[in-house]
């Protein structure tokens, strides 16, 4: 069934005249086969009548169009001369079309129009031997979906299937507007052929019900199907909701079965339908296969990444626990120590360098581990003594000298001086030492290197005697100078009694061709304003020469 320009207004721009006409002597209806409007025209107008019931002008006769199928129409006028509107007439049509459809599909059944079941009033009712019915409702005009519920739950309680076909006229079929169509020119004719899906449509398929428009003039059946893309296949199925792609077939394709009426195509369609669903279900069924398969994936991951952090939580529990044990250790050590290292040499010295008082310097909680098995003070002190107090300024000090000088046993010699230079740091700090980056070599691997010297700063006492000694050295340096003061003014003024004699001030003498500028005494040269009050300059004057 090929989806081509035109489908939906080849459809909806069928006949719109009469082409039934109802027999005088039988009552029935009789369609007029296209091209013989003038071999029947004598017999129609002597023996057919409008077929709306109650016409005012009921006399008809043939018409032969050469555009367009032939019919009926009305003496005098036309169509406008009965008054019929489209609707009714469509709806007539329709119900006589699918009463004359059914009785020849199925002769032995009973097929009657505008029967009565309960409440309701089919448009046709077709009846089988064994009892069962099937009623068929053409509807042209407007239906809201509580009306089409309350239409078919009433058809379902009473047993009877219920088949509903929408006209091609009016309310019931709309063309779907596209906002925007843009592309090939196929695309945009597909999209001319997109029809309306409306709530009662919506309600109709959600029961379970085909979809179907019916034009009784072209005797044309049309459904909305749509397409649908499900991994690498493409399937047609039965549109769900708008806009939905018109296609048709004719009439004469259709058959009942017991769910209302069905072709060839129809369950091509319901079979695609099935298939999708099927696909659907099986994609989700993958789709959580996947997801259970890699939620397992993750729990085992879990499960692995749980069994590795107990065994590193255990490793790091054995390592806390043997470095607690070692640092236990190297305190019980340094506990058995304490007693002598209060009455040692060193710690009275230490004492009155800092004027009895024991420096924080030399008391420090080291963090390294496991400690030293000396009592802090005593190992801190040791070195101070050894490797900074009397040291002369910038004088370098290495924790790996120190951590030699320490020598201890059951410890590597990384540890020793971790823990000296954590010491260092705090010397540092309070200005005993001097801490220098050391400039890396070009292209050198590993973390900079820094270099420890000794500073300024001394103990209380040596600070104290340096002022003492520095005291003294100034003042036999002031007396000296003092000495050497008096002997050399003595000396000057013996000399001054004997090499300056008295020189009466005089007049200085003048240029006598330059006047303002003053001569010196001696070898009449032009004297600076400095020397003219002298007279003489510098090395001319009789003083500077004896």
């Amino acid at each position: 069934m090929a989806h081509i320009s035109g489908v939906l207004a080849d459809f909806q721009n069928g006949e719109t005249r009469l082409v039934y006409g109802r027999r005088l002597v039988a009552g029935d209806l009789f369609l007029l086969p296209d091209g013989e409007a003038k071999e029947l025209r004598a017999w129609a107008k002597e023996d057919l009548r409008c077929p709306v019931r109650d016409c005012p002008s009921p006399a008809i006769t043939t018409v032969s169009r050469s555009r367009g199928r032939d019919g009926f129409k009305h003496y005098g006028g036309g169509d406008a001369v009965g008054g019929h509107a489209p609707e009714s007439l469509f709806h007539m049509q329709a119900c006589e079309r699918i009463a004359v459809w059914l009785r020849g599909l199925y002769p032995s059944f009973t097929v009657q129009k505008e029967e009565i079941a309960g409440d309701r009033r089919a448009d046709v009712m077709i009846t089988a031997s064994d009892g069962s019915r099937m009623a068929f409702e053409i509807q042209y005009s407007a239906l809201t979906p509580a009306q089409w519920q309350e239409r078919h739950d009433s058809y379902q309680s009473m047993g009877i299937v219920d088949v509903w076909l929408f006209g091609h006229h009016g309310a019931q079929l709309r063309q779907a507007h596209a906002r925007t169509v843009v592309g090939r020119a196929a695309d945009r004719r597909a999209s001319d052929n997109l029809v309306v899906i409306n709530p009662t449509h919506a309600a109709v398929i959600g029961a379970g019900l085909p979809l179907l428009w019916f034009n009784p003039v072209t005797a044309q059946i049309g459904t909305a199907v749509e397409q649908v893309v499900l991994g690498e296949r493409q399937f047609e199925i039965p549109a769900t909701c708008t806009p939905g792609q018109f296609s048709v077939e004719d009439l004469a394709r259709l058959k009942l079965c017991l769910a209302g009426v069905t072709s060839d195509r129809l369950q091509l369609l319901e079979k695609n339908r099935a298939e999708i669903e099927a696909l659907r279900l099986e994609l989700q069924a993958a789709q959580r296969l996947s997801q259970a398969e890699e939620e397992a994936s993750r729990a085992a991951a879990r499960r692995v990444m749980m069994a590795a952090d107990a065994v590193i939580a255990a490793d790091k529990q054995a390592a806390l626990d043997r470095a607690q044990a070692r640092r236990a250790a190297m305190d019980a050590k340094a506990l058995l120590l304490e007693p002598a290292w209060l009455i040692s040499d060193l710690r009275a010295r230490i004492l009155d360098e800092f004027e009895g008082h024991w420096p924080a310097i030399l008391d420090v909680v080291t963090t390294g581990e496991p400690g030293l098995p000396f009592p802090r003070q005593q190992w801190q002190a040791t070195l101070f003594a050894q490797f900074i107090e009397d040291r002369s300024i910038l004088s370098g000090v290495s924790p790996g000298e120190c951590a030699a000088h320490l020598t201890v046993q059951d410890l590597h010699e990384s540890e020793t001086k971790a823990i000296v230079r954590e010491w260092f740091d705090v010397l540092v700090a309070a200005g005993y030492l001097l801490c220098m980056k050391v400039k890396k070599k070009r292209y050198s691997i590993g973390a900079a290197r820094v270099r420890y010297t000794t500073a300024t700063k001394r103990t209380p006492k040596a600070r104290r005697a340096s002022e003492a000694q520095s005291r003294a050295a100034r003042e036999s340096a002031t007396r000296a100078a003092s000495v050497r003061s008096a002997s050399g003014n003595l000396r000057e003024s013996a000399r001054s009694s004997v090499r300056r004699p008295y020189v009466p001030p005089t007049l200085p003498v003048v240029d006598a061709n330059r006047p303002g500028v003053a001569l010196c005494r001696d070898c009449a040269r032009p004297l600076a304003a400095m020397f003219v009050a002298r007279g003489y300059h510098l090395l001319c004057s009789p003083v500077q020469r004896y």
